[in-house]
């Protein structure tokens, strides 16, 4: 995320927390559950369910990702069967999305791979994954791409 969309975000962030019917003991404790780590991955979950349900958001930009379960299945499948790595595999997921941070997923992909899966599926957008899906399926045009999927 670029400097200026984090700022507007998090003013925006704060002035509904400000507006809202939050005591100063709730605003406390959120700020030490954000800063443990553990809160802001659920609220990143929920942000991410909201915005599934909505066909656009700022910017227009189509909302993200299918439902988790769309083509994970199959993408884990297919990435066992052909023995991939983690790394080849998150090599394609950024061929697939080239605007989407790794940072975004290697903490999931570092876990296992079946989570880094999970989490290109809930970030991506639906167009990227039908990509890396075609990618999977050795249905794309590029011969780099095809060598991998055919090892």
């Amino acid at each position: 995320m670029d400097r200026k969309a984090r700022q507007r975000i998090l003013r925006s962030f704060l002035a509904s927390l400000i507006q809202s019917e939050l005591s100063v003991d709730d605003l406390r404790a959120l700020a030490i559950e954000l800063d443990s780590g553990a809160f802001g991955h659920e609220l990143s979950q929920i942000i991410l369910d909201t915005i599934r349900g909505i066909s656009t958001f700022d910017g227009g930009r189509a909302a993200t990702g299918s439902p988790a379960g769309s083509g994970l299945d199959d993408a884990l499948i297919a990435v066992k069967a052909k023995k991939m790595s983690k790394k080849m595999v998150m090599e394609l997921m950024k061929v697939a999305s080239p605007l989407l941070r790794e940072s975004m997923i290697a903490p999931a992909m570092q876990k296992s791979l079946a989570l880094g899966l999970k989490r290109f599926f809930e970030v991506a957008n639906a167009e990227d994954c039908r990509i890396f899906m075609d990618i999977l399926a050795g249905k794309s045009s590029d011969a780099y791409l095809k060598g991998i999927n055919n090892r």
